[in-house]
This record gives structure tokens, sequence and C-alpha cells, in this order.
């Protein structure tokens, strides 16, 4: 899931379509009928939206707002090992960070269309999943990664030339841990299979903990609790009453309502807290 300022809600609509959800009038639109979709993102001005795509060659789509959402791609060559996009994320100068199922990370220059491969996720931390999300916080300008395989959350800088092993810090869970855990995110926090994840304005982190039917709050002083759900299963109400069944897909808007895809429940949620 990704949310522009005009309640514009972008759903990859389970690897084929990328669909177009006007929150303020409640209409659904296709944008791209092109399959193996993953990951979306909008640049931090919301002019231009991103999409990974897991097809070789083909790192990303790219659709204008102001231009009707018309789309076009961004490509390599397949021996810059850059293929196959598992998900995007943006930087404040207006790069794009790719992620590939091989673990490779890219980054796209705004400016120039150069594209660079940054470095590769080490399997021991990262493990040998194809499915990784991404999302940029703009208050300490690193980019956070969870690892769905385990279990666990890590950030790093994403405007270094190259990346090693030691370049990837830790931020929440003990990876190969799974488990369901509130408390200090290093030494207490446990997840079970995390996905998608964003910021409020507060730099407060949510995240779609999809094994454990809830959605986390981690914030800047690091501190993990359950910001709503109880589990698995489909009912509204407050937070704590409320049930989810494998919630996968995550997006803040700017007000900081809080969007969840559910992978199995097939539905889109908003939690609004008063």
């Amino acid at each position: 899931l990704s949310i522009d300022d005009q309640g514009n809600l972008i759903v990859s609509d389970y690897q084929r379509w990328v669909r177009l959800v006007s929150v303020p009038e409640r209409r659904v639109r296709t944008l791209l009928d092109i399959g193996d979709v993953n990951g979306s993102c909008f640049s931090l001005d919301y002019s231009m939206l991103y999409i990974g795509v897991m097809k070789t060659s083909r790192i990303a789509y790219t659709l204008q707002r102001e231009a009707n959402w018309i789309s076009s791609f961004i490509t390599m060559d397949e021996e810059e090992m850059l293929t196959y996009t598992c998900d995007v994320a943006p930087l404040d100068n207006g790069d794009i960070i790719a992620l590939t199922r091989d673990r490779y990370l890219g980054r796209i220059s705004k400016s120039t269309g150069e594209i660079k491969v940054l470095g590769v996720l080490n399997s021991q931390l990262f493990g040998t999943s194809v499915y990784f999300n991404m999302t940029y916080n703009p208050r300490d300008k690193k980019m956070y990664i969870s690892s769905l395989s385990t279990n666990a959350i890590f950030r790093f800088d994403p405007y270094q030339e190259s990346l090693t092993d030691e370049d990837f810090e830790l931020f929440a869970g003990k990876p190969g841990l799974l488990g369901y855990m509130d408390g200090d995110a290093l030494t207490e926090a446990a997840f079970n299979k995390p996905c998608q994840m964003g910021f409020d304005m507060e730099g407060n982190m949510f995240v779609a903990d999809r094994g454990n039917h809830v959605i986390r709050m981690i914030t800047p002083e690091g501190m993990v609790s359950t910001f709503a759900g109880s589990e698995m299963g489909d009912a509204d109400g407050n937070p704590d009453e409320a049930k989810f069944n494998a919630p996968q897909g995550l997006a803040v808007d700017p007000d900081g309502l809080v969007y969840v895809a559910e992978r199995v429940g097939r539905k889109i949620r908003c939690i609004a807290i008063q």
C-alpha cells in the first residue's frame, strides 16, 4: 500500500493489478494490469508513483499523478542483477531505492537516470525469502527493511555509495526468532513475519505483523507495542477489540490515519485514533 496527500490509496492487487482507491470518493480504478507487481511508493512530493515489478529487465513502473497517471518504466540489463523488484522506496533528493527478490539493492538517480547497484543483503541476516519491504524515514534519513523470513527489521544509510554487512543495523526483533512480545525493540520484542512499515509525522513506525495478525508500533525511543488487533479474525471496533486476518500491506497518510491491507482477509481497513 501507499497513499498520497489527496487520499489516493494505491494497492498492488495479488501481484497483478495496480488499483487506485480514492478514499474521499470511495471509488476504485485500475491503473495497470501487468502481472507480478510488488510494492509501491510515492515520491516525497507525491508527484510520481513508483511500482516495483518482478520481471526481467524492468525495475519499476513510473506514473505521473498530474498527467492522469501516464505510465512508463525503468529498465536495466539483466547482467546488472537489479531485476525482479520486490519493493521500491523514495529518498529526500528524489532518488529511488529498489530491492530485488535476489536481495540486491540499487539506487536510481532522479537527475541522471543512472542506476547503481549498492550491495546485496546477507542471507544469514535477511534469510532467503523473495519478499522484503522497505520504508524511508525522513527524520533520521535511514531506510528500513523488514525480513519476513528472519522476523526482524534492519536499517541502513541509503546515501552511501556501496553497502557491506556492517552497514545494516538491527532496529527491532531477534533475527531467526519467531514470536510475539512487546517491549524494548532490541532486547525484548519479537515478530512473526513483519511486512510493510510506515511512519507518522512524530516518527513512530507502524508494522503489519502478518503472522501475529496485529499492527505493531515502534516509538522513536525504541519501544514496541501492539497498536491494533488481538487475534486472527474479522472485527472492527476499538484497537484492542479489532481483529485482522494476515495484515500485510500498510500505509500512513499525512493526517496519521493507518491503512491496512489483509492478505487472507482480502480487505483494506482504516485505523483512526481519536
